[in-house]
């Protein structure tokens, strides 16, 4: 686990955050690493076999809802292939990567939720803590 400026008192939690993406993946060698950007989005890394956590969310948010997101990030290590068939000039900052993510996500929720039965209320929070502000807006668009 690589972590930065985290206070003693979350040390447990991280361990705990890095276990669980280890079960929920059941990938040897995946670790947790906190981010020094407050504006960085957790991320696995398939190369590194790392997962980035948010810091702010690690501070400010629910433990569940950081649960939750390490749950989201283990489910692609065990699951997403999009690096295996999407050519390498549209991984990033492309309209198809940001499709097939999205595809991606709901899948791999669905099977965390089944491999997982606990972990729905986790997945609920953070869904609705991220995108309940943008699904307001386009309803005001209507």
């Amino acid at each position: 686990m690589t972590h930065h400026d985290i206070p003693p008192a979350h040390e447990s939690f991280l361990t705990e955050l890095e276990g669980l993406a280890g079960l929920a993946s059941q990938k040897s060698g995946l670790s947790l690493e906190v981010s020094d950007d407050l504006e960085s989005p957790w991320s696995f890394n398939w190369a590194t076999k790392r997962i980035t956590a948010n810091p702010a969310d690690l501070a400010l948010r629910p433990p569940d809802f950081c649960r939750g997101l390490v749950l989201h990030e283990a489910g692609h290590a065990a699951l997403t292939r999009l690096f295996d068939v999407v050519p390498p000039a549209l991984h990033r900052n492309s309209a198809v990567h940001h499709l097939l993510n999205v595809l991606e996500d709901c899948r791999l929720e669905g099977w965390l939720q089944a491999r997982l039965p606990g972990c729905a209320p986790w997945i609920r929070m953070y869904n609705n803590l991220l995108f309940a502000p943008m699904l307001e807006s386009s309803r005001e668009d209507l």
